[in-house]
């Protein structure tokens, strides 16, 4: 999924290692399969236009 990559590379840009970064990722991917409604906001905080 997008948000989960560019989540992630968010995160391990601002420091934080891999399996943190993917861990907090999984999370929230799973988080908007289930809120689709929520996504486009979240990708847009992630920088994606």
């Amino acid at each position: 999924m997008l948000f989960h990559e560019l989540h992630g590379r968010n995160l391990m840009s601002d420091g934080m290692d891999y399996d943190t970064a993917h861990d907090d990722s999984s999370k929230l991917e799973k988080h908007f399969r289930n809120h689709p409604d929520e996504l486009h906001q979240a990708l847009s905080r992630e920088g994606w236009e």
